[in-house]
């Protein structure tokens, strides 16, 4: 009965931690250090059970010997005397069993634990990949921008030829193409930093990066951290009593069977035949007496891990309605403001296009219509930004529901 209890743990377990990752991004995932170390476990899990299963079998005794003393001296080896004994253990209080079912419990334990790594792995992975797609756009914005000043310096450069524009109009526009290269420059090596850093954690090449979505992400999310919390303490308080029981089994006595076979006649190796055989059997009980001096301090263990189990509960709860509470306030914040943002790209852009108006009418400088190129920019990257913490707010807040 205990061996089956074991084989269904057995196929249970292979069955619940075969799909660790069941989702999009598996074959990536599979390649993470956190993966590899979560199989590593498994499968000295795994080990662990086959050592269970394996001392359900008996044990053999052979034994060979002589009996010398101070008239008699070592005689022919056929001449020794020989047994050979079987003992087997069939009731240990249901210790073996229990040691299973605490296994059992011992791998929801580390899932649990996996699933929290896991989440915490995906939240980083998106949080790169809305950087990388925010870089992405901040590069492809700076290009154009810089399309349109090559553009205008070099109408001013024709208009320089023709005296209608001074030279300090030019050298504006010329440093300002400077800035903006140098500007590109970093962000493209911010771009491919990122890449590499990717690359190198998740094992996801550059190309398939702007590939993965929010749905991808979501997908791959099988418990949320709510949930987790409440699985754990649950899991605690499956161990403590596991425990309990594990510890009140020891109390109990353990059987063993044993059968002996000896060689008929003078019981010696030359007298051996499997026709003719002396044979014996016994059962003996082994009462582990010292073990009930324990008896009281297995309940104040058992107390003491239920207590724990449920204050670490409550403190992984508050902490997480605390988190929970602080990232609603941060993404209601953004979507009240990204319209007004919005509002204030239109505002700086229809500044721009009015200054630009009044520098070919004669009626600004140059440097002002620069400025509200720069503010304009700057209002563009400061809504990408906002646009960027909301997907990530709004991601995590779907891990923690």
């Amino acid at each position: 009965m205990t061996y089956n209890k074991y084989m269904i743990i057995m196929l249970v377990n292979l069955f619940m931690y075969s799909n660790a990752f069941s989702c999009g991004l598996e074959a990536y995932l599979k390649k993470s250090d956190s993966y590899k170390i979560f199989e590593l476990n498994q499968k000295e899990n795994r080990l662990k059970n086959k050592s269970v299963n394996y001392s359900f079998l008996p044990n053999i005794y052979i034994g060979m010997g002589q009996y010398i003393n101070n008239d008699t001296g070592l005689v022919d080896i056929s001449k020794s005397s020989f047994y050979i004994s079987f003992s087997q253990l069939i009731f240990s209080g249901e210790s073996l069993g229990k040691n299973s079912e605490k296994e059992e419990i011992d791998n929801k334990e580390r899932k649990i634990l996996f699933e929290k790594e896991k989440n915490e792995q995906l939240l980083k992975l998106y949080a790169d990949i809305i950087q990388h797609e925010y870089l992405k756009e901040n590069v492809l914005l700076n290009f154009s921008r810089l399309d349109k000043i090559k553009s205008e310096y070099n109408k001013t450069l024709l208009d320089l030829k023709s005296g209608i524009v001074p030279s300090l109009e030019v050298d504006v526009k010329s440093l300002n193409i400077l800035k903006i290269e140098n500007l590109l420059d970093g962000l493209m090596e911010d771009l491919k930093l990122l890449e590499k850093k990717i690359s190198k954690d998740y094992s996801i090449p550059p190309g398939n990066i702007s590939k993965i979505t929010y749905n991808d992400i979501i997908s791959c999310k099988e418990i949320g951290y709510r949930e987790l919390i409440d699985r754990s303490k649950y899991n605690k308080l499956q161990q403590a009593d596991i425990e309990l029981d594990i510890n009140n089994a020891a109390l109990l006595p353990s059987v063993y069977l044993s059968i002996g076979l000896t060689p008929k006649n003078e019981g010696t190796l030359r007298d051996i035949s499997l026709r003719k055989m002396d044979y014996n059997g016994g059962v003996s009980i082994n009462i582990p007496f010292s073990n009930f001096f324990t008896a009281i301090d297995n309940q104040k263990k058992f107390a003491v891990s239920v207590s724990k189990a449920r204050l670490e509960s409550e403190k992984d709860l508050k902490e997480l309605i605390i988190a929970k509470r602080d990232i609603f306030n941060k993404l209601s914040a953004i979507k009240r403001y990204i319209p007004i943002l919005k509002r204030e790209v239109e505002l700086k852009n229809r500044k721009m296009e009015y200054n630009l108006w009044l520098v070919k009418n004669k009626k600004e400088s140059i440097l002002s219509y620069l400025d509200s190129q720069d503010e304009l920019y700057e209002a563009e990257i400061n809504l990408k930004k906002h646009e960027r913490d909301l997907k990530y707010y709004q991601m995590y807040l779907n891990f923690i529901n």
